[in-house]
């Protein structure tokens, strides 16, 4: 019985001069009532009819409808909120006397605000994994609303928010979660390629790395036989040693900042380096003259 309903939408498509009904407003008429899914229906077989598939109101409609479906469809959401995307930029390209242009941008605003709080949401859990695909769909969006967006800084507080929240789980059971620390160095690493003199980026890569040795030394028992106690110097010279020049190009960056000052020292320390340590000292004892 379907397929006669569907041939039915196509026929009176294609006949509404004549006949004087509209199945593009009888598609946003049933979603306005609650029927959206008779809507979807509707929308979707109109979309291939002469008539309306170079009317920009019938890809406008369809992207109103579907982001209206999302909200009864949780288990396809986002793939509808994402054709709901897709028809409003066929809209956008049909609307060559600019005419909805206002509409248009209103409702892509909308669905990709949708996009990037839901990634916020899920980046606070840290599942960067499932937050990447959401954000990026924002990211390759937003430029259609805004010609001023800048998705380079965007993609760079995205991944920096990401970085927090993995090293706020780290931070909460080090031993339990030290296997984020790859994750974490991976995510800040995305950040320095597209922006090197990234001061966050830099001084807070170089504080996981020494904060873990940090952990494991204070974790260390005291009577350790030797072979145990080579094994954790040797592992935590290695990270004092990865994280010096993160820290030293932090303070390139902003030079002589008490936080980096601090690190550096504490880092020269911790290889033995006393002159340079106490060096660092000394700037610090500058900042508090």
């Amino acid at each position: 019985m379907k397929w006669f309903f569907n041939i039915l939408i196509l026929i009176l498509a294609n006949l509404s001069a004549l006949a004087q009904i509209d199945s593009v407003d009888l598609a946003i008429t049933k979603c306005q009532s609650g029927e959206v899914k008779l809507a979807k229906e509707i929308i979707d077989q109109v979309q291939y009819s002469s008539v309306y598939n170079k009317d920009s109101r019938t890809w406008i409609y369809k992207g109103f409808i579907y982001k209206e479906l999302a909200k009864q469809s949780p288990e396809t959401a986002w793939q509808l909120r994402k054709e709901a995307i897709s028809a409003l930029d066929m809209a956008k390209k049909l609307d060559v006397n600019k005419e909805n242009t206002e509409d248009i941008r209103k409702q892509l605003n909308h669905l990709l605000t949708l996009f990037y709080n839901e990634a916020a949401k899920i980046i606070q859990t840290g599942n960067i994994d499932n937050a990447t695909p959401l954000y990026s769909t924002y990211l390759t969006n937003m430029p259609k609303v805004d010609s001023s967006f800048d998705a380079r800084k965007k993609e760079i507080e995205f991944l920096l928010a990401a970085a927090t929240a993995l090293t706020q789980l780290y931070n909460n059971d080090w031993k339990k979660n030290t296997g984020l620390i790859e994750k974490i160095e991976e995510t800040y690493n995305k950040v320095l390629s597209l922006d090197s003199k990234n001061y966050s980026a830099n001084y807070n890569l170089g504080m996981l790395f020494y904060n873990h040795a940090v952990h494991i030394i204070n974790d260390m028992e005291y009577d350790l036989d030797l072979i145990a106690l080579n094994d954790i110097e040797d592992k935590t010279i290695a990270l004092f040693k990865k994280a010096l020049p993160f820290e030293q190009k932090a303070n390139e960056i902003i030079p002589n900042r008490r936080e980096t000052l601090m690190a550096l020292q504490g880092i020269y320390f911790s290889l033995n380096d006393f002159e340079k340590s106490n060096f660092y000292k000394e700037q610090l004892d500058k900042l508090s003259k």
